[in-house]
């Protein structure tokens, strides 16, 4: 085989390597709703999370940095742990008049044409209103992205949704299906795309009542066992409980409960392979990470203390 062709096959087996690594990501950004630009206070705030939006009306963002109306647990809605970390979203998805929410996100990439995707989400019902029963909570994709003023049509079409009723108001269920991509679709949207007249209701009374659910925990994969598993955050194996947050440009803030001393941080890209960083400590609980090639999209943060990982985090 002449030598400048054998590089050149390399050269395709490498990329052909990274394609298949890349392949079994998870495509959808801040997945469990940790990362926000600003810690929301009031409801309506999901462009405070980083990488999601409203779609439709004025859906909710709730995150444990908030102690009073979209806190996590309590809020304005009712009492409810996050399926994992800290933080999830919230939307109405069922009202006699009709009325719905939506959130959504552009995806870390396209879906393939032809190509064959499972995707899977968690969801609870709110305390708010918890007679009220209903089902057809699903995932849409779309080549086109919505706005508050520029919803989603409620068509009664939606690529994955729940044929049983959500009937939960304390453990979290796993939404899961897959679907064979007809699009480049470049968009994400959760919520009920159906109409009161096709969507299945118990126990909502002669003149209807209201649905909220919270979602978190959402996955969009190639890999099967991504989805049907997934938890992009995993709750410490001890009494330290640390986040992890964008502070700037190739700038991350680690911060814990409680004094701590960070005995290992290892930092890879979505190919496994090593990020170089520089750490500073600045005070009992907090570090501060520089990434030193600002470059890299991805980043993976694997938190070593007393020789267990006890955190890991995908962060943009």
């Amino acid at each position: 085989m002449p030598r400048i062709f054998f590089r050149h096959f390399l050269f395709f087996l490498f990329l052909l390597d990274l394609s298949m690594k890349a392949g079994g990501q998870n495509l959808v950004p801040n997945a469990d709703f940790e990362n926000f630009l600003a810690c929301p206070d009031n409801a309506g705030e999901v462009n405070k999370c980083v990488g999601w939006s409203s779609f439709g009306n004025s859906s909710d963002y709730f995150n444990s940095c908030d102690t009073s109306v979209v806190g996590v647990p309590l809020n304005n809605f009712g009492y409810q742990n996050a399926s994992s970390g800290y933080g999830y979203c919230g939307l109405w998805c069922y009202s006699p008049s009709g009325y719905r929410e939506y959130i959504g996100c552009s995806l870390i990439s396209p879906l393939q044409v032809n190509t064959k995707y499972y995707v899977s989400f968690k969801c609870v019902q709110a305390n708010i209103f918890p007679n009220c029963k209903v089902n057809k909570i699903g995932a849409k994709f779309s080549t086109i992205e919505y706005f508050d003023s520029l919803p989603p049509f409620q068509n009664n079409l939606s690529h994955i949704y729940s044929t049983a009723y959500i009937s939960d108001t304390a453990n979290w269920v796993q939404v899961y299906g897959s679907f064979i991509s007809d699009s480049s679709y470049s968009y994400l949207i959760l919520g009920n795309f159906f109409d009161n007249a096709n969507t299945d209701t118990l126990n909502c009374g002669p003149n209807g009542s209201p649905v909220y659910i919270y979602i978190d925990d959402i996955c969009v994969s190639v890999d099967s066992t991504l989805c049907s598993t997934i938890s992009n955050i995993k709750e410490p194996s001890s009494s330290i409980r640390v986040k992890i947050y964008c502070e700037e440009p190739g700038v991350y803030i680690i911060n814990s409960n409680s004094n701590f001393i960070l005995n290992n941080l290892i930092i890879t890209n979505l190919f496994g392979q090593t990020i170089k960083f520089t750490l500073e400590q600045t005070d009992n609980s907090s570090y501060k990470i520089k990434i030193m090639l600002k470059s890299v999209s991805f980043k993976i943060f694997h938190v070593i203390y007393n020789s267990n990982k006890i955190f890991s985090k995908l962060l943009n």
